[in-house]
């Protein structure tokens, strides 16, 4: 089992974790590894940088509840499945963060690609991005799900496209499509892993609230719950590690990256080093449609 935010349910915690679950981050606190864009998701989570609202996205299909949700369009005769992938991805979190703390459900991919599967009717499916990244759980499945959606079904597009950004474990879920488009502007890349651990003890020390975490013959098992211990800090470098280099690994099998595209840096689309993008011209989601479907 992965590290897990164990907190210790006194009233200061309580209102620490209220706190962190009115900045958006509570999911993220669960799952401590993530593939991100440090500096963009942290802006993010602080509010410098936002993700379009639900209220103000929910225009794009008239049919749907959600602005994460599955929709269907009519072109020249195509129909044309719409997957928005908007927000902080993260599998199986609810209906409630997507819509309020701007996460995306990575559980979404795999239903799209059953009922596209279930569909011959449906001749393409677009993954329009706005990411700044998110957790590796679930994530290599997900592009797994698209992956097979192609093999079963080797005449459907799958098409990956982003207005705004797309970035890390965007990109990531972006490379299982047959292809990557950005719009002039959008922000693209960040292919790195980034980890984080908070050791609370000296601020408990300072409020004099002792803590003491109880585990039998498991040094990892307080992951996160504590002070963090040397053997805490080597697992940690030793997972970040694995996740870097099967991320690069994928991308460079994927898409053709070097090393030096994996260095954790994002680019204007326009600027970014080939295989990030196969297109970078047409500056609208419409537009974009109309001239690639």
């Amino acid at each position: 089992m992965g590290p897990t935010w164990d907190p210790t349910f006194s009233d200061m915690t309580l209102e620490i974790r209220n706190f962190l679950q009115a900045a958006g981050i509570a999911a993220l606190a669960a799952h401590p590894v993530a593939i991100d864009v440090p500096m963009l998701l942290q802006d993010y989570l602080a509010g410098r940088v936002r993700i379009e609202a639900p209220a103000a996205a929910a225009n794009e299909q008239s049919d749907a509840s959600h602005p994460n949700d599955l929709y269907f369009l009519q072109l020249g005769g195509r129909t044309v499945a719409v997957q928005p992938v908007r927000g902080v991805i993260a599998a199986g979190v609810s209906p409630f963060m997507e819509a309020y703390y701007g996460f995306f459900n990575l559980d979404r991919i795999h239903a799209a690609a059953a009922t596209v599967m279930a569909n011959p009717a449906i001749s393409a499916l677009v993954l329009l991005m706005d990411t700044p990244g998110g957790s590796v759980l679930g994530l290599r499945a997900a592009a797994d799900a698209l992956l097979n959606l192609q093999s079963i079904r080797p005449r459907l597009e799958v098409i990956s496209y982003s207005q705004r950004l797309n970035a890390s474990a965007g990109m990531y879920l972006s490379a299982a499509a047959g292809s990557i488009h950005a719009s002039p502007g959008a922000y693209i890349g960040s292919i790195g892993t980034i980890a984080s651990l908070s050791d609370m003890s000296g601020l408990y020390a300072k409020i004099g609230i002792e803590k003491r975490v109880y585990t039998a013959d498991s040094a990892l098992k307080g992951l996160g719950s504590g002070q963090i211990t040397e053997a805490h800090d080597a697992h940690m470098r030793e997972m970040v590690q694995t996740y870097s280099d099967e991320f690069k690994g994928w991308m460079s099998a994927r898409r053709g990256l070097g090393p030096d595209a994996m260095q954790g840096q994002a680019w204007e689309a326009r600027l970014a080093p080939a295989g990030l993008a196969d297109s970078v011209s047409i500056p609208t989601f419409e537009e974009f449609l109309a001239a690639m479907l």
